[in-house]
């Protein structure tokens, strides 16, 4: 396998097999990576992988067991678990939020239940799986619903990767078909990004609604903050959590992205004003990145 780091930042390298096919997933893989980067909630989350810690996201292809398996997914996966895993908290399985167990030899002759781990918070490498061919417009998955573009998918991924990079990964369960909390957090921020690309204000026919399937929400992009009671208790556990990501987020003017309830939180309308949560004259100017490029040779 060799890998290719990316000129926009050297945090974020693509693996791959040097063949025919390797390098068009290559090239398919860093135009989606550019989409991405390309808008001001693109921008704020590469920020993020560039302050945490020097670790890195490694985008590769599936595997043909991967797609065989579940043709349209896509994950990222902690090269350390116990490290991505929030320091102190018991490891749970994010398929299913039970503790993970592990069993020695000794456990299981004597028929001893085993024991759980505990993560240390300090931060993992993560490996992304992703194939964009699979997620274009017409693709076998790209029609499947809201949140199911390539370039979608790629953010809802990157930013389970984000909170793996800085040791915040913690699978608890979620309210709803929101199945854990990593999984509310990544269609949080994949929302925002939708709604930061897509000059259509206040279509939430392009938002996901939760992790089963890629149905829309329902109600106003403005009601969805209080759509659900613990929508501001998790909201605010990512402000607590990754402040400089959540501050930057907020400041995304309001005309350049119509769906953000961390800018309805960090600014909220005043009373009778009428406003949805926009921050005004308080916003920064937006940043954005122009098309991806590789430097260097591959590093095998």
């Amino acid at each position: 396998m060799l890998e290719v780091p990316s000129t926009t930042t050297p945090r974020v390298v693509f693996r791959y097999e040097n063949t025919t096919a390797g390098r068009v997933w290559l090239s398919l893989a860093g135009d989606t990576f550019a989409r991405v980067v390309a808008t001001s909630c693109g921008q704020v989350l590469l920020e993020a992988i560039e302050t945490s810690g020097g670790r890195r996201v490694i985008i590769r292809p599936r595997t043909p067991a991967e797609l065989a398996q579940d043709t349209c997914n896509a994950y990222a996966r902690p090269v350390s678990t116990l490290d991505a895993t929030r320091g102190g908290e018991t490891l749970l399985s994010c398929t299913d939020s039970r503790p993970v167990v592990g069993r020695s030899v000794l456990d299981r002759v004597f028929d001893m239940p085993g024991r759980t781990y505990t993560g240390t918070g300090t931060g993992s490498d993560s490996e992304l799986a992703f194939e964009s061919a699979i997620w274009h417009s017409g693709a076998v998955c790209g029609a499947l619903g809201a949140g199911a573009a390539d370039d979608e998918i790629l953010m809802h991924e990157m930013m389970h990767a984000v909170r793996q990079l800085r040791g915040l990964m913690h699978c608890a369960p979620m309210y709803g078909d929101y199945d854990t909390q990593e999984e509310f957090f990544a269609l949080v921020v994949a929302n925002i990004y939708i709604a930061c690309k897509t000059p259509a204000p206040g279509d939430t026919s392009l938002l996901r609604s939760n992790h089963h399937g890629f149905g829309p929400i329902t109600g106003s992009a403005a009601g969805w903050l209080d759509s659900h009671r613990r929508n501001r208790v998790y909201l605010g556990q990512m402000r607590r959590e990754m402040s400089d990501f959540w501050g930057n987020l907020s400041r995304i003017p309001v005309g350049q992205c119509w769906f953000n309830p961390v800018r309805q939180v960090e600014f909220p309308p005043a009373a009778g004003s009428g406003a949805t949560g926009a921050a005004g004259g308080r916003t920064t100017a937006s940043v954005t990145a122009g098309p991806v490029q590789f430097d260097g040779e591959p590093q095998g």
